[in-house]
């Protein structure tokens, strides 16, 4: 009983040492898958043809969701790759399993059963493009019998498509696109209105105007294939991190500089009259303030000059306070007796002490006492030889 016993005993040691085995083998094996997933990188896709969003510049991917990607990268726990390129064939890779993401790319329906997306990106509004002389095209529904001109791929084809009698012109790029526009080979072109913008600006391209109403409004994002549940949630927890620490606004605002503001004929017209009103404000109110100094100018002048007059009266009022009030005039040679004491001539006090000067001459009283030989009675218009000298009164 005992030899059973111990041979059962080691039967299951050994089946127990085996499936430690079997185990530790297992876990090395799953251990090294993820190291090996770890160390992969992860190939992010995006459209080449989408500036200011996703160009290549210099040789290099460049662009506003380019550097948000490149920034949820940095939060990762594995390498990023960025690649740009034919916008169909990088999501036919992604859906092969030969890369791993797609960047700025907008959600539908048919889109979401193939894929999975991540939190809101950024946000798109989808516009109609159309040549400046046309006027008959105000939203989707005026495409119809008309030649629209869109990418393969791109959310506004699968727009298009909804609306009935439209020919769809499949375009390499919107750089292209805008040309045929303007050649007449087509009616009108669907964009991200940025990149529109962006492009007719950086081409310096003219005779395209922007239907103003939206065909769509939507946030773009980051897809994945569908399933893969843990790059996606890896992608969120980045995405997440990026707006909580503030580089998310960052980089939306180093790149605001680069958004095309487009405005409307009657917008237009609108700022020009608010521009001539505001000039003629401006300029009325310098005509104002012109004549405002120059009429303050007017008045200082008349108040300087008032001042001097009111002066001169003020001084010629004083002259004639002196000669106000009793005057001591001694009784018998008239002489005037002034402030200080000083007895002076009748003549020489009223000169000082007024603006009047005296010339000397003789009354006829005085005339017939000083000389009675040249003056006789009633003769009172008989002058004075000049040698004469009066006569002495005895």
């Amino acid at each position: 009983m005992k030899s059973l016993f111990y041979k059962k005993l080691i039967l299951i040691f050994k089946r127990l040492i085996v499936l430690s085995v079997m185990v530790m083998l297992i876990s090395a094996t799953v251990l090294s898958a993820q190291q090996n997933q770890t160390n992969q990188p992860v190939i992010f896709l995006g459209n080449s043809s989408l500036p200011p969003l996703n160009y290549i510049k210099n040789g290099k991917a460049s662009g506003l969701a380019v550097e948000l990607t490149e920034a949820i990268a940095g939060r990762m726990h594995r390498p990023v790759v960025i690649r740009l390129m034919n916008w169909e064939k990088a999501q036919q890779l992604v859906l092969e399993g030969k890369a791993d993401a797609l960047i700025q790319i907008n959600s539908n329906p048919e889109r979401m059963k193939i894929f999975d997306f991540s939190e809101p990106l950024l946000l798109s509004e989808f516009s109609i493009f159309i040549s400046s002389d046309c006027y008959n095209i105000r939203s989707i529904q005026d495409l119809q019998k008309q030649k629209v001109g869109v990418e393969a791929k791109g959310l506004p084809v699968l727009l298009i498509k909804e609306v009935p009698q439209v020919t769809i012109e499949i375009i390499t790029d919107y750089f292209s696109g805008f040309n045929k526009l303007i050649a007449g080979e087509i009616d009108a072109v669907i964009a991200d209105r940025w990149v529109g913008g962006f492009v007719l600006s950086e081409n310096k391209i003219h005779g395209v105007k922007l239907v103003e109403k939206p065909v769509s409004v939507n946030h773009s994002a980051i897809a994945v294939k569908k399933g893969n549940i843990s790059l996606l949630n890896e992608i969120n927890m980045a995405l997440r991190d990026i707006r909580e620490d503030g580089t998310y606004k960052a980089i939306i605002d180093s790149w605001r500089s680069q958004e095309i503001i487009f405005i409307t004929r009657q917008q237009e017209q609108r700022q020009l009259w608010l521009f001539s009103a505001v000039t003629t404000a401006f300029i009325a109110t310098l005509c104002f303030i012109f004549l405002l100094l120059r009429e303050i100018k007017k008045r200082r002048r008349a108040e300087e000059t008032l001042r001097k007059k009111i002066n001169e009266l003020n001084g010629a009022l004083e002259q004639i306070r002196t000669l106000r009030g009793i005057i001591p005039i001694c009784s018998g040679c008239k002489k005037i007796r002034d402030d200080t004491g000083y007895w002076q001539q009748v003549e020489i006090y009223i000169r000082d002490h007024s603006e009047v000067e005296f010339s000397h001459s003789l009354c006829p009283d005085c005339a017939k006492r000083l000389y009675p030989r040249y003056f006789k009675d009633g003769d009172e218009k008989q002058s004075l030889p000049k040698t004469s000298k009066p006569d002495m009164p005895e």
